[in-house]
């Protein structure tokens, strides 16, 4: 596996946050990534996030993904009910991302793990689209 390249778009337009992983995931490059897209202009609180991790191999334990949603549960909380797909492709990637998910608190969000974009987009975007899912889909270059 290669280096961790972690990457993001926001899309006011859509209210989504669009995130590509690839490479060793860490608890601390994935902090510091989190931090750097809070910190983000056009970031705000309540968007949706489309959060791909299909090439990423988690090299964090379960006390990494454990302070990961602490640090998560200690943000502000916001008013808007905000959706979050978790995009994976390995079991072990599903078995990560379920126990984050089971750890978080936050009840004004729903969280969901999906294998294909298609998929995960349709459901952030169901109130959205007004197209078919694959043309929604040459909106986001980075899911080509």
């Amino acid at each position: 596996m290669s280096l961790i390249s972690n990457k993001f778009h926001i899309y006011v337009t859509y209210n989504l946050i669009v995130e590509i992983h690839s490479g060793k995931l860490d608890l601390e490059s994935y902090l510091n990534f989190k931090r750097k897209l809070f910190a983000h202009n056009d970031f705000q609180t309540g968007m949706n996030y489309f959060i791909n991790l299909k090439k990423v191999e988690f090299s964090a334990s379960t006390i990494d993904i454990e302070k990961f949603a602490a640090f998560n549960n200690k943000r502000p909380p916001f008013n808007q009910r905000r959706k979050i797909a978790l995009i994976t492709d390995t079991p072990s990637q599903v078995v990560s991302t379920t126990i984050y998910k089971s750890l978080l608190t936050n009840k004004n969000q729903d969280i969901e793990i999906f294998t294909t974009n298609e998929k995960a987009l349709g459901w952030i975007l169901q109130n959205n689209i007004t197209q078919k899912n694959n043309v929604i889909l040459s909106d986001f270059p980075e899911l080509a």
